[in-house]
Protein backbone atom coordinates (compact mmCIF):
# COMPACT_ATOMS: atom_id res chain seq x y z
CA UNK A 1 0.00 0.00 0.00
CA UNK A 2 1.33 3.41 -0.94
CA UNK A 3 1.63 5.99 1.87
CA UNK A 4 -0.80 8.91 1.63
CA UNK A 5 1.64 11.50 3.03
CA UNK A 6 2.15 13.37 -0.27
CA UNK A 7 -1.58 13.98 -0.75
CA UNK A 8 -1.88 15.23 2.83
CA UNK A 9 1.06 17.54 2.26
CA UNK A 10 -0.53 18.92 -0.93
CA UNK A 11 -3.80 19.61 0.84
CA UNK A 12 -1.88 21.34 3.63
CA UNK A 13 0.07 23.51 1.19
CA UNK A 14 -3.12 24.43 -0.67
CA UNK A 15 -4.78 25.36 2.59
CA UNK A 16 -1.86 27.59 3.47
CA UNK A 17 -2.04 29.21 0.05
CA UNK A 18 -5.77 29.85 0.27
CA UNK A 19 -5.46 31.21 3.81
CA UNK A 20 -2.64 33.50 2.78
CA UNK A 21 -4.56 34.92 -0.19
CA UNK A 22 -7.66 35.44 1.90
CA UNK A 23 -5.70 37.63 4.30
CA UNK A 24 -4.15 39.98 1.76
CA UNK A 25 -5.16 43.50 2.82
CA UNK A 26 -6.04 46.22 0.33
CA UNK A 27 -3.85 49.25 0.92
CA UNK A 28 -5.72 52.47 1.63
CA UNK A 29 -4.94 55.57 -0.40
CA UNK A 30 -3.29 58.22 1.71
CA UNK A 31 -2.14 61.80 1.85
CA UNK A 32 1.27 61.88 3.48
CA UNK A 33 3.93 64.46 4.30
CA UNK A 34 1.43 66.78 6.02
CA UNK A 35 2.83 68.99 8.78
CA UNK A 36 2.24 68.30 12.48
CA UNK A 37 0.67 70.78 14.87
CA UNK A 38 2.58 71.97 17.94
CA UNK A 39 0.22 73.08 20.67
CA UNK A 40 2.07 72.29 23.85
CA UNK A 41 2.34 68.76 22.46
CA UNK A 42 2.94 67.60 18.90
CA UNK A 43 0.20 65.73 17.04
CA UNK A 44 -1.40 65.16 13.66
CA UNK A 45 -4.70 67.04 13.36
CA UNK A 46 -7.75 64.78 13.43
CA UNK A 47 -11.49 65.17 13.62
CA UNK A 48 -11.17 65.14 17.42
CA UNK A 49 -8.83 68.15 17.52
CA UNK A 50 -11.56 70.75 17.69
CA UNK A 51 -10.16 72.99 20.44
CA UNK A 52 -6.68 74.35 19.69
CA UNK A 53 -5.72 77.02 22.21
CA UNK A 54 -3.57 79.93 21.12
CA UNK A 55 -1.97 80.42 24.56
CA UNK A 56 0.05 77.24 23.88
CA UNK A 57 1.71 78.98 20.90
CA UNK A 58 0.22 76.71 18.19
CA UNK A 59 2.09 76.30 14.93
CA UNK A 60 2.60 73.67 12.24
CA UNK A 61 6.04 72.30 11.45
CA UNK A 62 7.50 69.86 8.92
CA UNK A 63 6.67 66.28 9.74
CA UNK A 64 4.97 63.33 8.08
CA UNK A 65 1.34 63.06 9.15
CA UNK A 66 -0.67 60.61 7.05
CA UNK A 67 -4.42 60.60 6.31
CA UNK A 68 -6.80 58.40 4.36
CA UNK A 69 -8.73 60.04 1.52
CA UNK A 70 -11.50 59.00 -0.88
CA UNK A 71 -13.11 60.48 -3.98
CA UNK A 72 -12.14 62.76 -6.87
CA UNK A 73 -11.12 66.38 -7.34
CA UNK A 74 -10.87 68.45 -10.57
CA UNK A 75 -7.52 68.44 -12.36
CA UNK A 76 -5.07 71.00 -11.05
CA UNK A 77 -2.28 71.79 -8.61
CA UNK A 78 -3.14 71.33 -4.94
CA UNK A 79 -1.63 72.25 -1.58
CA UNK A 80 -2.61 70.93 1.84
CA UNK A 81 -4.23 73.65 3.97
CA UNK A 82 -5.64 73.98 7.46
CA UNK A 83 -9.04 75.63 7.85
CA UNK A 84 -9.60 77.23 11.26
CA UNK A 85 -12.79 78.94 12.35
CA UNK A 86 -14.60 80.13 15.42
CA UNK A 87 -16.16 83.51 14.71
CA UNK A 88 -13.74 84.34 11.89
CA UNK A 89 -12.08 82.03 9.41
CA UNK A 90 -8.49 81.38 8.50
CA UNK A 91 -6.80 79.26 5.85
CA UNK A 92 -3.08 78.48 5.92
CA UNK A 93 -0.90 76.55 3.46
CA UNK A 94 0.91 73.54 4.94
CA UNK A 95 2.71 72.02 1.93
CA UNK A 96 4.21 72.50 -1.49
CA UNK A 97 1.95 71.95 -4.49
CA UNK A 98 1.22 68.63 -6.20
CA UNK A 99 -0.63 67.98 -9.47
CA UNK A 100 -3.74 65.76 -9.25
CA UNK A 101 -5.61 64.57 -12.34
CA UNK A 102 -9.42 64.53 -12.26
CA UNK A 103 -9.41 60.91 -13.44
CA UNK A 104 -7.42 59.85 -10.39
CA UNK A 105 -9.41 57.94 -7.81
CA UNK A 106 -7.92 59.26 -4.58
CA UNK A 107 -8.88 55.99 -2.93
CA UNK A 108 -6.19 54.19 -4.93
CA UNK A 109 -3.50 56.79 -5.50
CA UNK A 110 -1.19 57.70 -2.59
CA UNK A 111 -0.31 61.41 -2.63
CA UNK A 112 2.90 62.57 -0.98
CA UNK A 113 3.28 66.25 -0.19
CA UNK A 114 6.26 68.12 1.25
CA UNK A 115 5.71 70.38 4.25
CA UNK A 116 6.63 74.03 3.75
CA UNK A 117 8.21 74.80 7.10
CA UNK A 118 6.92 76.47 10.24
CA UNK A 119 3.39 77.91 9.90
CA UNK A 120 2.15 79.97 12.86
CA UNK A 121 -1.61 80.17 13.41
CA UNK A 122 -2.61 83.82 13.08
CA UNK A 123 -5.41 84.44 15.60
CA UNK A 124 -5.46 84.60 19.41
CA UNK A 125 -8.46 82.40 20.08
CA UNK A 126 -9.60 78.81 20.38
CA UNK A 127 -9.76 76.97 17.08
CA UNK A 128 -11.93 74.42 15.39
CA UNK A 129 -9.64 72.73 12.89
CA UNK A 130 -10.03 70.96 9.53
CA UNK A 131 -7.60 69.94 6.80
CA UNK A 132 -8.20 70.08 3.07
CA UNK A 133 -6.76 70.10 -0.44
CA UNK A 134 -6.80 73.59 -1.98
CA UNK A 135 -6.76 74.04 -5.77
CA UNK A 136 -4.18 76.77 -6.41
CA UNK A 137 -5.96 77.97 -9.57
CA UNK A 138 -9.58 78.10 -8.35
CA UNK A 139 -8.94 78.34 -4.57
CA UNK A 140 -11.59 75.64 -4.04
CA UNK A 141 -10.98 73.53 -0.91
CA UNK A 142 -11.78 69.81 -0.58
CA UNK A 143 -11.92 68.77 3.09
CA UNK A 144 -10.43 65.41 4.11
CA UNK A 145 -10.25 65.91 7.90
CA UNK A 146 -13.36 67.43 9.50
CA UNK A 147 -13.78 68.81 12.99
CA UNK A 148 -16.24 66.48 14.69
CA UNK A 149 -17.61 68.91 17.26
CA UNK A 150 -17.37 72.11 15.22
CA UNK A 151 -18.50 71.29 11.66
CA UNK A 152 -18.85 74.99 10.84
CA UNK A 153 -15.05 75.10 10.76
CA UNK A 154 -15.21 73.16 7.49
CA UNK A 155 -17.76 75.42 5.78
CA UNK A 156 -15.00 76.90 3.60
CA UNK A 157 -14.76 73.62 1.67
CA UNK A 158 -16.54 70.48 0.53
CA UNK A 159 -15.53 66.80 0.60
CA UNK A 160 -13.99 65.27 -2.55
CA UNK A 161 -16.65 64.11 -5.00
CA UNK A 162 -17.58 60.39 -4.86
CA UNK A 163 -17.65 60.36 -8.68
CA UNK A 164 -15.20 61.76 -11.26
CA UNK A 165 -15.94 65.37 -12.27
CA UNK A 166 -17.16 65.80 -15.85
CA UNK A 167 -14.32 66.34 -18.33
CA UNK A 168 -13.65 69.96 -19.31
CA UNK A 169 -15.24 71.06 -22.56
CA UNK A 170 -13.45 73.00 -25.27
CA UNK A 171 -13.98 73.91 -28.91
CA UNK A 172 -11.69 74.86 -31.78
CA UNK A 173 -12.85 77.09 -34.65
CA UNK A 174 -11.72 76.28 -38.19
CA UNK A 175 -9.14 73.86 -36.75
CA UNK A 176 -7.50 76.87 -35.04
CA UNK A 177 -6.58 78.33 -38.45
CA UNK A 178 -7.25 81.81 -39.80
CA UNK A 179 -10.35 81.89 -41.99
CA UNK A 180 -9.87 83.55 -45.38
CA UNK A 181 -12.97 84.39 -47.45
CA UNK A 182 -12.52 85.11 -51.15
CA UNK A 183 -15.42 87.34 -52.24
CA UNK A 184 -14.46 87.07 -55.91
CA UNK A 185 -14.63 89.75 -58.60
CA UNK A 186 -17.36 92.34 -58.02
CA UNK A 187 -18.83 95.09 -60.16
CA UNK A 188 -19.16 98.41 -58.34
CA UNK A 189 -22.51 99.38 -59.86
CA UNK A 190 -24.12 96.10 -58.79
CA UNK A 191 -22.99 96.23 -55.17
CA UNK A 192 -25.97 96.41 -52.74
CA UNK A 193 -26.37 99.33 -50.36
CA UNK A 194 -28.13 97.28 -47.68
CA UNK A 195 -26.35 94.25 -46.14
CA UNK A 196 -29.68 92.69 -45.20
CA UNK A 197 -30.99 92.73 -48.77
CA UNK A 198 -28.83 89.89 -50.04
CA UNK A 199 -27.40 89.68 -53.52
CA UNK A 200 -25.12 87.73 -55.80
CA UNK A 201 -22.21 89.16 -53.81
CA UNK A 202 -23.25 87.20 -50.70
CA UNK A 203 -21.13 84.16 -49.97
CA UNK A 204 -21.86 81.53 -47.28
CA UNK A 205 -18.94 79.73 -45.65
CA UNK A 206 -19.35 76.58 -43.50
CA UNK A 207 -16.87 76.96 -40.64
CA UNK A 208 -15.91 73.73 -38.81
CA UNK A 209 -16.21 73.81 -35.03
CA UNK A 210 -14.90 70.77 -33.14
CA UNK A 211 -15.76 70.30 -29.46
CA UNK A 212 -14.54 67.86 -26.84
CA UNK A 213 -15.85 66.93 -23.41
CA UNK A 214 -19.57 67.14 -24.21
CA UNK A 215 -22.14 69.60 -25.52
CA UNK A 216 -21.14 73.24 -25.18
CA UNK A 217 -23.19 76.43 -24.86
CA UNK A 218 -21.32 79.49 -26.12
CA UNK A 219 -21.81 83.12 -27.01
CA UNK A 220 -20.43 84.27 -30.36
CA UNK A 221 -18.90 87.73 -30.43
CA UNK A 222 -17.38 89.65 -33.33
CA UNK A 223 -14.82 92.40 -32.98
CA UNK A 224 -14.12 94.72 -35.91
CA UNK A 225 -13.82 98.34 -37.04
CA UNK A 226 -17.24 99.27 -38.36
CA UNK A 227 -18.87 101.61 -40.84
CA UNK A 228 -22.63 102.08 -41.04
CA UNK A 229 -24.51 101.16 -44.20
CA UNK A 230 -28.33 101.32 -44.30
CA UNK A 231 -28.32 101.67 -40.49
CA UNK A 232 -26.36 98.47 -39.97
CA UNK A 233 -22.76 97.94 -38.87
CA UNK A 234 -20.46 96.25 -41.38
CA UNK A 235 -16.72 95.61 -41.41
CA UNK A 236 -14.75 98.58 -42.72
CA UNK A 237 -12.62 97.60 -45.70
CA UNK A 238 -9.37 99.00 -47.05
CA UNK A 239 -11.33 100.73 -49.83
CA UNK A 240 -13.23 103.89 -48.97
CA UNK A 241 -16.99 103.36 -49.21
CA UNK A 242 -16.85 99.55 -49.15
CA UNK A 243 -17.77 97.30 -46.27
CA UNK A 244 -18.42 93.63 -45.61
CA UNK A 245 -21.49 92.51 -43.70
CA UNK A 246 -21.29 89.31 -41.65
CA UNK A 247 -24.62 87.49 -41.41
CA UNK A 248 -25.84 84.66 -39.17
CA UNK A 249 -29.41 83.36 -39.35
CA UNK A 250 -30.34 86.28 -41.62
CA UNK A 251 -29.10 88.79 -39.03
CA UNK A 252 -26.25 91.21 -39.69
CA UNK A 253 -23.86 90.83 -36.77
CA UNK A 254 -22.82 94.07 -35.07
CA UNK A 255 -19.47 94.35 -33.30
CA UNK A 256 -19.66 93.40 -29.62
CA UNK A 257 -23.08 91.76 -29.90
CA UNK A 258 -23.38 88.33 -28.26
CA UNK A 259 -25.15 85.55 -30.17
CA UNK A 260 -25.98 82.35 -28.22
CA UNK A 261 -24.95 79.09 -29.91
CA UNK A 262 -25.10 75.42 -28.97
CA UNK A 263 -22.59 72.85 -30.20
CA UNK A 264 -22.60 69.09 -29.71
CA UNK A 265 -19.55 67.06 -28.80
CA UNK A 266 -17.54 66.26 -31.93
CA UNK A 267 -17.82 67.92 -35.35
CA UNK A 268 -20.13 70.91 -35.82
CA UNK A 269 -20.63 73.51 -38.52
CA UNK A 270 -21.13 77.26 -38.14
CA UNK A 271 -22.56 78.87 -41.29
CA UNK A 272 -21.67 82.54 -41.72
CA UNK A 273 -22.49 84.63 -44.77
CA UNK A 274 -20.39 87.52 -46.06
CA UNK A 275 -21.71 90.28 -48.30
CA UNK A 276 -19.87 93.21 -49.85
CA UNK A 277 -21.83 96.48 -49.68
CA UNK A 278 -21.17 100.07 -50.65
CA UNK A 279 -21.97 103.25 -48.82
CA UNK A 280 -24.59 105.05 -50.96
CA UNK A 281 -23.24 108.40 -49.79
CA UNK A 282 -20.02 107.64 -51.70
CA UNK A 283 -20.24 108.04 -55.47
CA UNK A 284 -19.26 105.09 -57.63
CA UNK A 285 -16.42 107.11 -59.13
CA UNK A 286 -14.93 107.58 -55.65
CA UNK A 287 -14.85 103.84 -54.97
CA UNK A 288 -11.46 102.63 -56.14
CA UNK A 289 -11.24 99.56 -58.32
CA UNK A 290 -8.80 96.80 -57.38
CA UNK A 291 -8.23 94.43 -54.52
CA UNK A 292 -9.51 95.26 -51.04
CA UNK A 293 -9.43 93.56 -47.65
CA UNK A 294 -11.37 93.57 -44.41
CA UNK A 295 -10.80 91.74 -41.14
CA UNK A 296 -12.73 90.77 -38.03
CA UNK A 297 -12.08 88.61 -34.96
CA UNK A 298 -14.56 85.88 -34.01
CA UNK A 299 -14.63 84.78 -30.36
CA UNK A 300 -16.67 81.93 -28.86
CA UNK A 301 -17.03 82.20 -25.07
CA UNK A 302 -18.26 79.18 -23.14
CA UNK A 303 -21.20 79.80 -20.82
Amino acid sequence: MKPNFPSVLIRYVLCLLVCYLANISVSQATISGVSQLHNGTDYCVSGNNYSVRYDNSPYFFNSNCTYNINGYVPSGYYVVVYVAQVTTGGVGVLSSSLYIDSKTNLNSAPLHFTGNGKVILPYQMNYAMCLGLKNTQTNDIYIFVSSNNRPEACSAGVPPSPTPPPPPTSCSINNSNTLTVDLGTLERAKLPTDPAAGSVSQKTIPIPVNCTGGAVSVKMNLSYTAITVAGKSVVKSSTNGLGVGIIYNDQVLAPGANTPLQFNEGANQLNLSFITVRDPSITLADISAGAFSASATLVLTQQ
